[in-house]
């Protein structure tokens, strides 16, 4: 049995219940299937992978096939779409060397070229390269085939399309736009959906002044935050009430498997630190800090799932509704939480589906 327990102050968590286990990064994909449409959200489609951050920008990933070429090269081949109105989709290379941004850009379905472009062309940033042209015909042959064959610095790397249009479906369920005319699979005669009111905040820089501190020096509430960890796990501010918003971030250095994230409310000009109501031993607490976060801005409500362990076969699990407290201030409502101690290998149906500490009888 695993007792569980998390401490409002940030620093003190970790030892107190765990010891020294969690030391290393966490991607917020992988986290756990939440209902309904989430915003940093990831799902598998047999060979294919899509995650969406927090402003429904997403991002499909396919399968090097191993023996064809793959090993060699260690690139990755994606589809990108912005999650604003117009956007179109984007052909991202990852992971690319220096000495292989020269030459030319091939790519092939199944045999078929379908595209032939200088890397002169492409947008260059660290090691990613951008495909920006029309990708129409591409993505047309990659629904239909098998394989796509990439051809870079005349290195050939094979991908698997299997689960491809599946991915695209839920990019298009993500971001709204199945059955629009903006969709990339269910195509339909709606309009394209207005854009998301989410902002992403991704830099130190571009959180608000007034609480920068908490975040930029070391020995802060939220210090120790890493210039990629907002990049990677997600920084966001959006609308709860006309004039009202909700500020998300990490907050200070992840573990193995928890990040935690620290939540402000932003009224005018007015910034207010927000603490998270929680059932304790002892009975109704709050605490600064939810983990592993998963945000869903059309019910408003905030998800987290503090690991016992990197399995996921243990932990608490919270569901909280941002509400306006009619005070100029965001307020947190706990709708629900449960745990499971015991560390045993079994999901038991997954963390939706354990035991509740709150309601105390769930209906």
């Amino acid at each position: 049995m695993l007792s569980l327990s998390r401490q409002s102050t940030f620093g003190a968590a970790f030892g107190a219940a765990f010891g020294t286990a969690f030391l290393a990064s966490i991607a917020t994909a992988m986290l756990f299937a939440a209902s309904g449409e989430s915003q940093a959200a990831f799902k598998k489609v047999r060979d294919t992978q899509v995650l969406c951050d927090f402003a429904q920008n997403c991002t499909l990933t396919l399968t090097p096939v191993a023996g064809d070429g793959a090993p060699e090269s260690g690139i990755g081949l994606g589809i990108f779409r912005s999650s604003q109105l117009g956007s179109k989709p984007v052909l991202q290379l990852s992971y690319v060397d220096q000495s292989r941004k020269t030459g030319k850009l091939e790519i092939s379905v199944d045999g078929q070229p379908l595209l032939d472009v200088d890397v002169s062309a492409l947008k260059a940033e660290d090691d990613q390269l951008d495909y920006t042209g029309d990708l129409a015909k591409v993505l047309e042959a990659m629904k239909n085939g098998q394989k796509l064959q990439l051809k870079l610095a005349g290195v050939t790397s094979t991908y698997s399309l299997s689960g491809f249009v599946g991915g695209l479906i839920y990019v298009d369920e993500q971001q709204s736009r199945d059955g629009t005319v903006e969709a990339l699979q269910v195509k339909g005669s709606k309009p394209a959906p207005a854009p998301p009111v989410l902002k992403l905040i991704e830099t130190v820089q571009e959180i608000p002044a007034e609480i920068r501190k908490d975040f930029s020096e070391e020995t802060a509430v939220c210090g120790g935050t890493s210039p990629g960890m907002f990049r990677n796990a997600g920084g966001f501010e959006t609308r709860i009430a006309d004039g009202l918003d909700l500020i998300g971030l990490p907050c200070g250095s992840p573990g193995a498997y928890n990040q935690p994230y620290a939540f402000y409310s932003r009224y005018e000009n007015r910034i207010v630190p927000i603490s998270l109501p929680t059932i304790s031993d002892d009975g109704p607490t709050v605490t600064d800090t939810a983990w592993n976060i998963d945000w869903n801005q059309k019910s408003l409500t905030l998800t987290a799932f503090f690991k016992g362990r990197g399995l996921g076969d243990c932990g608490i699990y919270d569901v909280w509704k941002a509400t306006d407290s009619g005070e100029g201030r965001v307020r947190f409502v706990l709708v629900q939480e449960r745990s499971k101690g015991d560390c045993d290998g079994s999901y038991a149906g997954g963390p939706e589906k354990w035991p509740a500490s709150w309601p105390v009888n769930p209906k």
